[in-house]
């Protein structure tokens, strides 16, 4: 009988010893007899050390592109923050060009009424130097009062001068 058994177990080893030479195991290719095989040759053990190792490569590529990803978006919050401090720096000087600008043309309007002022008082005394129909009392009360008109719009130009 255990000749029979030995015969028996030929078949069963030649077709155990075949689905482990036909190449990798996959459990959920081939059938019982295969599973077997690949099972008793270690080839589901490798196959699952492969998968393993290609898992454990898989992770740490994710860990490094999650790295990769924290350092962008550092990178990028800098760069955001430059750049809103340098948006908020422009702004402000733009805003104090405005103001010099605003403040120039106040200046020139008050220049050019300064020197409306000036001609007109210019025009004045040529007038009351050439008045000669005005007594003496008179023409130095004009006087007076154009010195005085004289002392105010010096003021106001050396005031206008040192804005």
């Amino acid at each position: 009988m255990t000749i029979l058994k030995f015969c028996a177990a030929v078949p069963v080893l030649a077709v155990t010893l075949t689905a482990c030479a036909t190449g990798e195991c996959d459990p959920s290719q081939g059938g019982f007899i295969r599973g077997i095989g690949c099972s008793a040759s270690g080839s589901y053990g490798e196959r699952q050390e492969q998968k393993q190792a290609a898992l454990q490569q898989e992770q740490q590529r994710k860990s490094e592109l999650q790295t990769e990803v924290e350092r962008t978006s550092q990178e990028k919050a800098a760069v955001r923050s430059q750049r809103e401090a340098a948006e908020r720096k422009y702004a402000s000087l733009q805003n104090d060009l405005d103001a010099m600008e605003a403040k120039l043309a106040k200046s020139k309007t008050e220049n050019k009424d300064l020197e409306e002022r000036l001609a007109a008082l210019q025009a004045e005394t040529v007038l009351a130097k050439t008045d000669t129909s005005a007594s003496d009392a008179e023409r130095q009360k004009q006087l007076r009062l154009l010195q005085e008109q004289k002392d105010t719009l010096e003021d106001e130009i050396d005031q206008a001068l040192t804005r």
